[in-house]
């Protein structure tokens, strides 16, 4: 475990970077403060982590990032 922390750190920053960009740039587009926002950053996020696994994989991972923030 104490080997994978500076990956599992890296990988969390980069979650959260990305998370923080989408969500300002749809704040931005749809000039809306509202849920929607997280929710479609969350998907968008996912999506895109997961897209070097292929389509299906990032479209899996991106309905999850989504569902988890619509809760």
């Amino acid at each position: 475990m104490k080997a994978r922390a500076p990956v599992l750190g890296g990988n969390f920053a980069v979650w959260g970077s990305m998370f923080s960009a989408f969500d300002c740039a749809l704040k931005g587009i749809r000039q809306k403060e509202d849920p929607w926002n997280s929710i479609i950053s969350g998907t968008l996020t996912g999506g895109c982590f997961a897209a070097r696994g292929g389509v299906k994989a990032a479209a899996v991972s991106g309905v999850v990032g989504g569902a988890l923030l619509a809760l």
